[in-house]
């Protein structure tokens, strides 16, 4: 069920599961504090509730999952790319989207990371929100890049932003620079790989991500604490050597499926 973005979908999706009378429900990067309301009839109807990709809320019954140690090194593992890739000389520009709380931990753990590094700059850091991708983030980027000429990274906190960064940039001719995004989708993958404008992201293993999930419900439906679930996700630089070694998602680099199956006694 495709919660589409906003507050009022994400709600109605819910409320769409619920009409189904299921006896659990995975959320995938949705603020449990925007659909409050729907979470609240959840737990009265006994449904429990694991919210993917979403930061620690007592609305539902976990939350944690990638965990908040993932995310930081999501975007410190970034940080050292840069460094190593301008050999210590980062002059980077910042955008951070305030609309996911669970992204505050990579952004944080990023521009940390770079404070760390004596000979690096942190020449701007601006915020923006997931409706302004489309017309507002390529004209930020623009008025960045102009403010500063002098700047050789930028750093955005997820891919599916990039082509809005890299649509900006080329409006001015500012290319050739050290961009940076994060999860690790296929078109990023792909885009990193044939030298498309993006020069590498952090990964999460997507699909891991989803079974992890159920490992984490499963759990939950056992009385058992669902935080080891979320212990076994790590994170993985892939720059354009790594992209082209893979043909579409980061898989993870061990067979986690076979080791799911096992764990719950079932059968391939």
């Amino acid at each position: 069920m495709d919660g589409k973005d906003t507050a009022d979908s994400q709600n109605a999706a819910v409320q769409q599961a619920l009409a189904l009378k299921p006896d659990g429900i995975i959320t995938f990067a949705i603020n449990p504090s925007t659909i409050q309301g729907s979470l609240s009839q959840a737990r009265q109807q006994g449904v429990k509730v694991v919210a993917s990709s979403a930061t620690s809320s007592n609305l539902v019954d976990f939350s944690n999952n990638p965990s908040e140690q993932a995310w930081n090194d999501s975007g410190s593992l970034l940080a050292d790319y840069a460094i190593v890739k301008t050999q210590g000389a980062v002059k980077a520009l910042v955008l951070h989207d305030t609309g996911f709380d669970v992204l505050n931990a990579r952004h944080g753990a990023f521009v940390e990371r770079l404070k760390s590094c004596s000979t690096c700059q942190i020449l701007e850091d601006q915020t923006f929100t997931f409706s302004d991708l489309a017309n507002a983030v390529p004209r930020l980027v623009q008025q960045m890049a102009q403010r500063n000429p002098d700047f050789n990274t930028i750093y955005i906190d997820y891919d599916y932003a990039v082509p809005a960064v890299l649509q900006g940039l080329r409006s001015i001719g500012a290319e050739g620079k050290v961009v940076l995004g994060s999860d690790g989708t296929s078109a990023a993958i792909q885009l990193i790989s044939s030298g498309g404008g993006q020069t590498a992201t952090t990964a999460f293993a997507l699909g891991w991500i989803g079974w992890s999930d159920v490992d984490a419900i499963n759990r939950i439906f056992a009385g058992q604490d669902p935080k080891p679930a979320a212990d076994v996700l790590g994170v993985k630089v892939i720059d354009q050597a790594i992209a082209k070694t893979i043909p579409g998602l980061w898989e993870g680099d061990v067979d986690f499926r076979a080791a799911y199956l096992k764990l719950w006694g079932v059968k391939p």
